[in-house]
């Protein structure tokens, strides 16, 4: 059966396909399937230990990849699903906002959900949780879970929570998806400490010398940090460079929230950006902790 691996049968999966799209109907879901790959010319022969991701959707086929015959789909539909369950089972959250996109004609999906009923303050900012899944059909992303923050001044959100509830795999027969989405959870249970790590950045003061060996050695490129130093700070006007320019000192909270902003509004929203943001947060949370 080709989605054993979800524990359900192809009635649940259809039903469930079914009722995402209908919620979701400006959202093009293509359908997706394991193909067999085929050798030579007349006499064919079928390629063994590989096959083929198809997609179709709208009445056309496209080959989405070429795996092993170990590559495990999880259909967006049923993604999308389960992490509404989890959700279901956090009230204390409230409703959230849901954005789903896809890029690639559909072979990626990218999912957030904001909770706007919660908030918590970090110095000046308000902090509203966030959190979201990746996946994809063509082997560019990894099936991915994840938990973090939004800052409400600026909207602009970067991908915390890795070390807490950042839980993924490649699409492998023994990525054991009910245990990874049960990571969301684990994520969601523990906010109160993730904001006292937050609170200890906002005291951690940074002189130039600091601020300017930590962006060198961050996966910024060196553009990338030059950007970054002439960004204005949404709510100071402030970039990096006047106040390193003026002798100033930053603290860590500062230099996340201009790090954030850089790639949440100056950057496009790619896979790419998506690796970054990625990134980003496991080497801040390992510098500033």
């Amino acid at each position: 059966m080709e989605f054993e691996h979800l524990e359900m049968d192809s009635a649940q999966l259809d039903d469930i396909k079914t009722s995402v799209r209908e919620k979701y109907p400006n959202t093009p879901f293509p359908n997706v399937y394991h193909d067999v790959l085929w050798r030579g010319v007349g006499s064919r022969k079928k390629v063994e230990k590989r096959q083929a991701v198809v997609l179709e959707y709208d009445g056309y086929e496209s080959v989405a990849a070429l795996c092993s015959d170990d590559y495990m789909l999880i259909p967006h539909e049923w993604a999308i699903w389960r992490f509404e369950q989890v959700l279901d089972e956090m009230p204390q959250y409230g409703k959230p906002l849901i954005n789903v996109n896809l890029y690639g004609d559909g072979a990626k999906m990218r999912l957030s959900a904001t909770f706007p009923e919660v908030k918590a303050k970090i110095g000046k900012d308000l902090i509203h949780p966030r959190a979201g899944i990746k996946n994809s059909y063509d082997l560019s992303l990894e099936w991915e879970s994840w938990f973090g923050a939004r800052v409400e001044r600026c909207t602009n959100g970067l991908l915390m929570f890795k070390k807490l509830s950042n839980g993924g795999g490649k699409h492998r027969m023994s990525l054991d998806l009910q245990a990874n989405i049960s990571q969301l959870e684990v994520g969601m249970l523990k906010l109160d400490e993730q904001y006292q790590i937050w609170e200890k950045w906002l005291g951690l003061q940074l002189n130039r010398t600091e601020a300017m060996v930590m962006l060198e050695e961050s996966p910024l490129s060196d553009k990338q940090v030059e950007n970054v130093l002439a960004l204005p700070e949404i709510g100071s006007a402030r970039t990096l460079s006047h106040h390193f320019e003026r002798g100033e000192a930053i603290d860590g909270w500062f230099l996340n929230s201009v790090i954030t902003q850089y790639m949440e509004h100056e950057m496009e929203d790619t896979p790419s950006r998506m690796g970054l943001e990625e990134r980003m947060t496991a080497y801040l949370h390992r510098k500033l902790h």
